[in-house]
């Protein structure tokens, strides 16, 4: 069973961009300091969806993991269905 679907790139292409993303995602901690500064208007590009705020990246990231978490469990099941 393929771990991606149609028109998706293997899972491997994917990985192999995790320390980007990761670098791109830990950019914010560089806003130092950051008293009075206004979130709703620091921005940093996704390159998908375009410009997001911080308080739409904490969102977006948020939601990104849950999905994740989802997608480990459902795998989990099947795993169990399959060896039961």
């Amino acid at each position: 069973m393929p771990l991606w679907w149609e028109g998706q790139k293997p899972y491997t292409d994917s990985l192999a961009h995790v320390p980007n993303t990761r670098a791109g995602a830990t950019g914010f901690t560089s806003l130092r300091p950051v008293d009075g500064l206004a979130l709703g208007r620091v921005t940093r590009a996704h390159p998908t969806l375009g410009p997001l705020n911080l308080y739409q990246w904490v969102l977006f990231v948020g939601q990104h993991e849950a999905r994740h978490a989802a997608q480990l469990q459902d795998i989990a099941r099947q795993l169990v269905t399959q060896a039961g």
